[in-house]
């Protein structure tokens, strides 16, 4: 038990049924899929895009779930994955493999082209996409992510497996198994590119560079108001005859005139004796 687990990815957007929510509504187009391989238990997150971090961020996530409950040794655990790009590291960009190591699981990849390796986890992309892309209507996002976990929640506890002897997932880790708590099967699916989002600052799309809004833009006004209150105190000391008030060029900017017009008093220089 909690041997092996088989991880892969779904291309969402070529389903029929589901595309047009998919576009209207904003919603995930790549399903990330994590399945224990003999209870059959399913752990999956969403996202708009087929990524390394996306990845990386389910593994984490299942990896700390599995390690809040007793009865689950992370060191005996294999993550099972493709070849593919979201599943890839280096020296320079750590991914999938880094992250299991640092729970202590171990991580391995199929041959190539040995995509029967990968079966129980394609099963399941069958299912969801048999049982619920293709049957169900979406009102919102609030709606799609509440029967999303609705369906999730139906197949970890519920849901009989006919090619598991007509057991839920449920039910085979706590006839094996039972130390370990029922609320492993509570797993709700996450928005993978929600929680990417928590780890950086927002950024103003409006921008034609990725500059951030904050606090660059305090900074810049800031520095707005620093020059001109350096420019008003350059004239004050020089006397120099143009000041700089708001923007605009003033004429006449000796120090009596400047503080005639801050206190709207009338002011008229002294006439020079022949």
């Amino acid at each position: 038990m909690f041997g092996q687990l088989s991880a892969d990815t779904k291309y969402l957007r070529d389903i029929p049924h589901y595309w047009p929510y998919m576009r209207r509504l904003g919603l995930p187009s790549f399903q990330y899929t994590a399945r224990e391989v003999i209870s059959g238990l399913c752990f999956t997150g969403y996202a708009d895009d087929l990524s390394k971090t996306y990845s990386t961020l389910l593994a984490e996530r299942v990896s700390a779930h599995l390690a809040n409950n007793q009865g689950v040794d992370l060191h005996h655990l294999c993550w099972q994955t493709d070849n593919g790009s979201e599943f890839l590291e280096n020296k320079q960009h750590r991914g999938l493999p880094s992250t299991v190591r640092a729970f202590g699981s171990d991580h391995r990849y199929i041959p190539p082209k040995a995509y029967t390796w990968q079966s129980d986890v394609e099963t399941v992309h069958s299912l969801v996409e048999r049982e619920f892309f293709d049957r169900e209507d979406f009102l919102s996002p609030k709606d799609f992510w509440a029967k999303l976990t609705t369906y999730w929640l139906y197949f970890n506890i519920a849901r009989p497996n006919s090619g598991k002897e007509g057991q839920t997932p449920l039910q085979i880790i706590r006839s094996l198994n039972p130390k370990i708590s029922p609320a492993i099967a509570s797993w709700h699916p996450l928005d993978l590119s929600a929680l990417h989002n928590q780890y950086f600052h927002r950024y103003n799309p409006k921008r034609d560079h990725d500059l951030p809004v904050y606090p660059y833009e305090q900074i810049r006004r800031c520095r707005g108001k620093a020059f001109q209150r350096r420019m008003v105190a350059g004239v004050l000391r020089t006397g120099e005859a143009g000041l700089l008030v708001k923007g605009k060029a003033l004429p006449g900017g000796t120090r009596e005139s400047l503080q005639a017009r801050q206190t709207g008093s009338s002011f008229q220089k002294p006439s020079q004796s022949a």
